[in-house]
């Protein structure tokens, strides 16, 4: 039998898996990122990031670019002492499939997580429901320095305003850079799907 003709069980085993991870992928829904390129109409902030940490503004908090483990990295905005709260306007009603919060943990530079963050849905942006929380405390593989998504995939929402707030811890902890003083609390990314 000719070389290009052999069939090996290793051959055969790996073009069945490539078939079944295709298969796989096109059974799941293909949530989209919502940018402002792409389902976003508006992004404004409830609270303001201190002056010497705007980051490249607050439209690049819905851009889909995240921020790197370098907290000078422009995608940043920071807040310091204070809590990240943001208001989205998509347009219209559509159907929200999970939400995340890209923020950055950097205990040496007195930036730590958010010691809750919460998501809030509305009709009109006046009357906002509760739709989930994220507990950082609560998950134990969290990244200890660098970015990280703080996200939750939602039972299907339907609403045209979402309000995102993170609370920010105060105060650095002690035994940590900073110890006593206010602590960061940066922001990069608001995930849509």
């Amino acid at each position: 039998m000719a070389n290009w003709f052999k069939v090996t069980r290793k051959s055969l085993l790996i073009a069945l898996l490539l078939c079944l991870f295709r298969y796989a992928d096109s059974q799941n829904e293909n949530h989209e990122l919502l940018t402002l390129d792409k389902g976003v109409k508006a992004i404004r902030l409830i609270t303001p990031a201190s002056p010497s940490c705007q980051g490249s503004g607050v439209n690049s908090l819905v851009d889909g670019l995240t921020g790197s483990a370098d907290s000078k990295d422009k995608q940043w905005m920071g807040w310091e002492g204070t809590d990240f709260e943001a208001l989205v306007d998509l347009g219209e009603n559509r159907k929200i499939h999970s939400l995340g919060l890209e923020v950055l943990q950097q205990p040496a530079s007195r930036i730590f997580l958010p010691s809750l963050v919460e998501f809030f849905a509305s009709a009109d942006s006046r009357t906002f429901s509760k739709i989930a929380t994220y507990n950082p405390a609560e998950v134990d593989d969290i990244r200890r320095d660098g970015p990280v998504l703080l996200a939750r995939i939602l039972d299907e929402v339907n609403t045209r305003y979402l309000k995102i707030k993170a609370i920010n811890m105060g105060t650095c902890p002690a035994g940590l850079a900073g110890e006593g003083q206010k602590a960061w609390l940066f922001v990069s990314e608001i995930e849509i799907k």
